[in-house]
């Protein structure tokens, strides 16, 4: 009893810690699979999103074709342009 207790606060805690990310990529609708954005003044597209572990934001960067995975934190920091919207860091 006391194992699945400790899980619940495990999940309960992650699900917390990560909820300003899980807002600002879903329910704000910030960006979708397939949009070309601006991280930190380096064009991305946009390939898959993670949801297991920490989150991770899967983009190929168009200059160089190089796939990267940016976690939940980095992309919390980071300046992002969407079109003509700029989401500005530490949101």
């Amino acid at each position: 009893m006391a194992f699945i207790a400790a899980c619940y606060i495990v999940l309960l805690r992650d699900i917390i810690r990560l909820g300003p990310f899980i807002e600002y990529i879903w329910i704000d609708d910030a960006f979708e699979v397939g949009d070309v954005i601006m991280i930190n003044n380096v064009e991305h597209e946009v390939v898959d999103f993670l949801l297991r572990g920490d989150f991770y934001l899967v983009c190929k960067e168009v200059a160089t074709g190089n796939n990267v995975a940016m976690g939940s934190n980095y992309i919390m920091e980071a300046t992002i342009r969407v079109g003509n919207v700029t989401y500005l860091g530490s949101l």
